[in-house]
């Protein structure tokens, strides 16, 4: 019995939750089908080894993507208030965090600076940038004095909220780093019955 390959079963559902994947969506990284998924998330000592080196692949290389992807993202190019839909949208795109997630983001990274932007940001995520009154729009450029110093506060509020969910990550993984190598030593490790799960 490999104690690691049990502990990594018992954390499926989390790592898919913390990267906000479908079962689908995990199955589809994995190249395995959905109902391999919900068997791993139900019974735990259903992981195999090759179930967990694509498990911490696909899981490693999304979490990477999502990094380098939000850093390609230049603030200053979104120096206008009118240009906040497209940085939320391409910051929701880059991070694939959840609609709410997003709205707390940008009310955390902003503060009281601008009152209500996480449910603007929320309601033009959900339902289009379009569906914002022009009365909210008129109301945000009044009191918002948006630049490109706020929008480096939301993009570097999105970083880290994705660099918390890499450490979430890791504690699943029970790694310092997501390395293929230490994955593999931490896969060995699991074979002896002296394997703490807690060191």
């Amino acid at each position: 019995m490999n104690f690691y390959l049990v502990h990594l079963g018992g954390k499926v559902a989390e790592v898919r939750n913390i990267l906000n994947l479908t079962q689908e969506e995990l199955a589809k990284m994995m190249g395995v089908s959905r109902p391999t998924i919900v068997k791993l998330e139900q019974d735990h000592n259903k992981m195999t080894k090759a179930l967990a080196l694509t498990l911490f692949g696909a899981a490693a290389i999304e979490m990477k993507k999502r990094l380098k992807n939000l850093r390609a993202i230049n603030p200053k190019d979104y120096k206008d208030l009118e240009t906040i839909g497209v940085l939320v949208e391409n910051l929701k795109s880059a991070s694939s965090l959840s609609i709410s997630n997003m709205g707390a983001i940008a009310t955390k990274g902003l503060g009281v600076l601008i009152p209500g932007i996480g449910s603007i940001v929320s309601s033009g995520l959900k339902h289009g940038w379009k569906s914002i009154k022009d009365k909210t729009v008129t109301n945000l450029k009044e009191n918002a004095h948006w630049d490109v110093d706020k929008a480096e506060k939301i993009v570097e509020s999105v970083e880290r909220k994705l660099l918390e969910e890499e450490k979430r990550l890791l504690e699943c993984f029970k790694l310092d780093s997501l390395d293929i190598e230490l994955f593999g030593e931490e896969l060995e490790k699991g074979e002896n019955s002296d394997y703490d799960l807690w060191g």
